[in-house]
């Protein structure tokens, strides 16, 4: 999945946080459209069209929710335009079904329901893209106000009804995509000041960092092999059962050391959560980018912190299917599919930024967690 320069896909669990405005918007939009078309009513010369008009409406309201869902991220290109575009047919339904006695512009709902659909995409959508939708149905909307200035009352020049139906969408458009460049830019501050503090630490914990690897190698030495010296020292002779001893331990020891060069990052977490390794016999986890391994280990430790998880039913295999690693996280939790989807929804919309292909399902008590990344 490609990457876009939008908030949701830079800081998905940011884009939760906001998603309230988003609920408000989706019930503000119909709420807005009905009242105006009750107080606008005898203007209505066909209210089949302007019941088709609510109607595509709360299709808009619908389809801003299901999208911007983090069950469902990101929020796609084709959801962006099922939305404006659902908008903006509701706008011309608006304008057919009060085509002879629309006396007054103010009085249309349709400019206004576009640019709050606009205004509600600014976590969700590339700036430039809200932008460009914005003008582009700013300029159809404008059209559209020139075709039915023969019902406005008020006398002026034709081009002043396309600017005044034109304001509201490119207003909210501009806002909404001024506001998304504000939320991109200062997160990407934000990551260069963390970038240059953790390079910073790195590069002053250098030795300390070596000296506590050394600690630990030292520490497993002194377990056994320093006793075993101690003792042959101690009694001055070697004998046939010192031989075998120290056969033991240079065996043990050569395991621990293979065993630790085998182990990846993900082994160590998996093995902590459910006493044995991950399932990852080409060693796909070591390519992962930062932000993969991050989000998969946390949603990892989510999983295994729940109250109703069980050790024993936990698994996660990758498999490589060219240049893509498959990977497939399945665990035993005794609890409702509503409950663990409403407590896991922050760690699946991340995975669903970070990696592709990913599905969730819940079935017999079993979390099944399945999603792909490129490996080339």
């Amino acid at each position: 999945m490609r990457s876009e320069r939008a908030f949701q896909q830079l800081d998905p669990l940011g884009t939760l946080i906001g998603r309230p405005i988003t609920y408000l918007a989706a019930v503000g939009i119909p709420i807005y459209a009905t009242t105006m078309t009750w107080l606008n009513r005898f203007d209505v010369d066909y209210p089949l069209l302007a019941a088709l008009a609510l109607a595509v409406v709360a299709i808009t309201s619908t389809a801003l929710v299901y999208g911007s869902s983090p069950l469902r991220a990101p929020f796609t290109r084709r959801m962006h335009f099922l939305v404006t575009g659902a908008a903006a047919v509701a706008a011309v339904l608006n304008a057919l079904s009060m085509w002879q006695s629309n006396a007054y512009l103010r009085d249309d709902w349709g400019p206004v329901v576009i640019g709050l659909a606009l205004l509600s995409l600014s976590q969700y959508r590339p700036p430039k893209e809200i932008a460009s939708t914005g003008l582009a149905l700013a300029l159809f909307a404008g059209v559209l106000a020139l075709l039915q200035s023969h019902s406005f009352a008020t006398v002026a020049p034709p081009i002043t009804f396309a600017l005044v139906t034109m304001a509201p969408i490119l207003a909210m458009s501009l806002a909404s995509a001024t506001f998304g460049m504000f939320l991109i830019d200062g997160l990407v501050r934000w990551r260069r000041r963390a970038q240059r503090a953790v390079s910073s630490f790195a590069t002053e914990n250098t030795d300390w960092i070596a000296r506590s690897v050394q600690q630990d190698r030292v520490t497993i030495l002194n377990q056994e092999v320093v006793p075993f010296f101690a003792d042959v020292l101690h009694r001055g002779v070697i004998s046939e059962d010192d031989r075998q001893r120290a056969r033991r331990i240079s065996d043990a020891i050569r395991a621990v050391m293979v065993a630790e060069v085998d182990r990846t990052w993900l082994d160590a977490i998996v093995e902590q959560i459910s006493g044995h390794p991950s399932d990852d016999p080409d060693r796909r986890a070591v390519l992962m980018t930062t932000d993969q391994r991050t989000a998969l280990r946390a949603a990892v430790v989510a999983v295994a912190g729940h109250p109703a998880f069980s050790a024993r039913g936990f698994d996660l295999a990758i498999r490589s299917s060219g240049s893509r690693s498959i990977v497939t996280v399945k665990a035993t939790l005794e609890t409702t599919e509503n409950v663990l989807r409403g407590q896991l929804a922050p760690y699946f919309a991340v995975i669903r930024i970070v990696f592709s292909e990913v599905k969730v399902e819940f079935s017999s008590l079993t979390l099944t967690l399945r999603f792909s990344y490129e490996t080339r």
